[in-house]
């Protein structure tokens, strides 16, 4: 059986959750000069805005039918809210000056006046639809960095966009902070930037920042701006700077969130320990010690002294030197929390789970349990408008089984964010989309998928701690839940309908990726982690290109971007519990040019010990850039190789002889690619599926239009399809 992947852009943002230290910003009137500041874009008054469905006028009187909440020791009520709203995935929330309340995420920003919910995305103004942080500076502007698009800033109905064309270290900005004295500070991918309210002045690893990925930041009592980053705490007092690892007593480098306390305490939370720093000492908590989960996205410190603490496994808060937890129940979904914050009534808004708002309401008397609201996921996704029995479809993606199953991800209009599925070779498609899924596929970004057969499929998203399977050709879908709940990029391989591995792209720093490797033996009820990225050095590299398996051998390819001018493979024997490196040798390319260097990429596994790859080569000279690709060949799993030269830019294996050559020139060869022959030359550039040497499909891009063709005699001659929905 011939096993087949796709990965598809569906509909979730790419990237990690950074949380927001700060209310307040510089005002922006001095961020440039004005020949460098971009025009305003749009005016606020054309964003949609919707009626909250069912949430009480009166926020202090919750609805009539309560969620029964359990916590440590004490009872909570929690309330269904359900307004109607836009984003997906929220990643920071803020209070305007007018009390209103904003929440950023993968797909823009929403403002909540008690009332109604007003939306902003691109449409409105914004640079990017992934908001990371938003704060509010001294003139009452509000600050949205973007993952991406720079900064914006909203005053006054008109926005004003910045890039680093203006002075940031770099586009994707992923935390924002204002300090006491009035300094702007922003973490990016880049480094990070201060702004003075006169210039920029930008830090990164060689200015001692101890990495480059900024996660967060915040202020301690003392005027000290702390970092947290990728690779361990920086502290910085305006003149120096010092690092804190485990050396000096920090624990888990990668630092996600950070907060201080009334009492001027430092907290520090990693994906693995909530450190503690008091000036002197450092103390630790785990879930050993009371925590609902150590692997930290979020903190908050609340003006009565406590501390909130949001994670993968739910709510934490630290009170009178104790932990009471929050747990789920009644299909409240407290985890995954991503951002925490204190509205001027005293009230703790939480955002966890898939798209859900928590209301956390203080009691008048402390004796009493707290009141918890649950907003609901539909504050946060764009709803996808049902597709009607023959209505037109564009297919963005196809993965065809045979000559008349197969699937596709398309949609209608602008909107390519259905999974579908079609048993009449492409003509009339059924959406058969995973039901929690539908309501996060907004617009296209990376999403993985494995389509096994007609029956099995695996779905990962991108900013999902969920993996989605079905057995019944999508008529039904099961989920099951990993750590690691942002990514950049999944990979999934299935061998069989019970044995597959899911790599995951968690972060990225100074050109190296870094990934966690999962296994499951029992179609993906269960994964286990056999790699992670922060306790093991294995796989800790370049960027992986692909990733294949056979039985218990597989192989992941790598681009390591010009360091190296070998191509980079590895290779496991034993399902990815432990890797080898293989070092490809060099075609014919100068292997003494400091100017060349080759990728490899599009793996495929015939046996146990055979296998094929493509390898990029690059050579550069002046301002000039020549690409050779070459299909590699071995038998004996990466001793020897046979070489030959590839006409095309895309390499699929129908067995182990027959293989396509694809690109707008598609070749064929019936002997491992010692011979090519031309089929056809095209003007479009097309994503292919083919089931056998006459049977392919193709999603033919040209300039702006896109076309789903059919070919049956090997490529010669391509038809196009008009596919349209089928409800049944």
């Amino acid at each position: 059986m011939q096993i087949r992947k796709l990965y598809w852009m569906c509909a979730l943002i790419l990237l990690s959750a950074a949380m927001l230290a700060g209310c307040k910003a510089v005002d922006s009137d001095q961020w440039s000069t004005e020949t460098e500041r971009p025009q305003p874009i749009v005016q606020a008054t054309s964003s949609p805005t919707v009626t909250a469905q069912s949430f009480p006028p009166d926020l202090e009187t919750p609805p009539s039918t309560p969620f029964l909440f359990t916590e440590d020791q004490i009872g909570v009520t929690a309330f269904q809210l359900r307004p109607a709203g836009i984003v997906s995935y929220v990643w920071t929330i803020t209070v305007a000056e007018d009390e209103s309340l904003w929440f950023g995420g993968v797909m823009g920003a929403v403002q909540f006046n008690g009332k109604t919910w007003t939306v902003y995305g691109t449409d409105e103004g914004l640079p990017d639809d992934n908001v990371q942080a938003i704060v509010v500076d001294e003139d009452g502007a509000l600050w949205f960095a973007t993952l991406g698009g720079g900064v914006s800033r909203f005053k006054d109905r008109t926005w004003n966009n910045y890039s680093t064309l203006n002075g940031l270290v770099d586009d994707s900005v992923t935390c924002a902070f204002a300090a006491s004295n009035g300094d702007l500070w922003f973490g990016t991918y880049g480094g990070v930037s201060r702004f003075d309210g006169e210039k920029w002045q930008n830090y990164t690893r060689i200015h001692s920042l101890a990495d480059d990925t900024v996660n967060a930041i915040t202020e301690t009592l003392d005027g000290a701006i702390w970092f947290g980053t990728n690779r361990g705490l920086s502290r910085f007092d305006g003149f120096s700077w010092l690092y804190y690892g485990a050396e000096q007593g920090l624990q888990g480098g990668l630092v996600r969130a950070l907060a201080v306390t009334t009492d001027g305490t430092l907290w520090v939370g990693t994906h693995g320990t909530l450190n503690r720093f008091d000036g002197d000492k450092w103390s630790y908590f785990t879930q050993d010690d009371g925590l609902a989960d150590a692997r930290i996205d979020a903190l908050y410190g609340a003006s009565d002294g406590t501390l909130w603490v949001g994670s993968i496994g739910g709510i934490s808060r630290w009170t009178d030197e104790h932990w009471i937890n929050y747990s789920q129940d009644n299909d409240l979904q407290m985890y995954d929390v991503n951002a925490i914050r204190e509205d001027m009534q005293g009230t703790i808004w939480i955002a966890g789970g898939y798209n859900h708002i928590y209301r956390f309401i203080p009691p008048s008397n402390p004796d009493d349990p707290v009141t918890v609201q649950n907003a609901s996921n539909q504050i946060f996704s764009r709803p996808i408008l049902p597709m009607t029995d023959g209505q037109a479809l564009i297919i963005a993606q196809i993965e065809m089984i045979d000559a008349q199953e197969g699937w596709a991800v398309g949609g209608a209009g602008e909107h390519l964010d259905h999974v579908l599925r079609t048993n009449d070779g492409g003509l009339t498609w059924r959406d058969v989309s995973p039901p929690a899924i539908r309501s996060l596929l907004i617009t296209p970004s990376h999403t993985s998928t494995f389509f096994y057969d007609r029956d099995n499929a695996w779905i990962v998203c991108n900013d999902s701690a969920e993996v989605w399977k079905t057995s019944d050709g999508g008529q039904s879908w099961n989920s099951t839940r990993i750590d690691f709940p942002q990514s950049r990029s999944d990979r999934l391989h299935f061998n069989d309908p019970k044995r597959g591995w899911l790599l995951r792209h968690v972060e990225s720093g100074m050109g190296n990726q870094y990934v966690a490797l999962y296994r499951t033996l029992d179609g993906g009820l269960s994964w286990d982690k056999l790699i992670d990225p922060y306790q093991d050095q294995e796989l800790q590299g370049c960027l992986k290109t692909g990733m294949v398996f056979q039985a218990d051998r597989g192989w992941l390819t790598y681009d390591c971007q010009g360091v190296y001018p070998q191509a980079l493979v590895e290779w496991t024997a034993d399902g990815g519990e432990t890797w080898q490196s293989i070092w490809l040798p060099l075609p014919n390319v100068d292997a003494e040019d400091a100017d060349s260097y080759c990728t490899s990429k599009d793996p495929f596994l015939f046996s146990n010990a055979g296998g094929a790859l493509l390898v990029e080569c690059y050579s550069f000279s002046g301002t000039s850039k020549s690409t050779q690709r070459f299909l590699y060949i071995t038998a004996d799993m990466g001793s020897t190789w046979v070489v030959n030269e590839f006409p095309g830019s895309a390499v699929l294996f129908l067995d182990e002889q027959t293989v396509f050559a694809l690109g707008p020139d598609i070749f064929i060869s019936n002997n491992q690619g010692q011979d090519w022959t031309n089929v056809k030359s095209v003007q479009w550039q097309g994503q292919f599926s083919f089931v056998d040497e006459n049977q392919g499909w193709a999603v033919a891009t040209y300039e702006d239009e896109i076309a789903l063709v059919h070919t049956n005699d090997g490529g010669q001659t391509w038809l196009e399809i008009k596919p349209t929905i089928s409800v049944e």
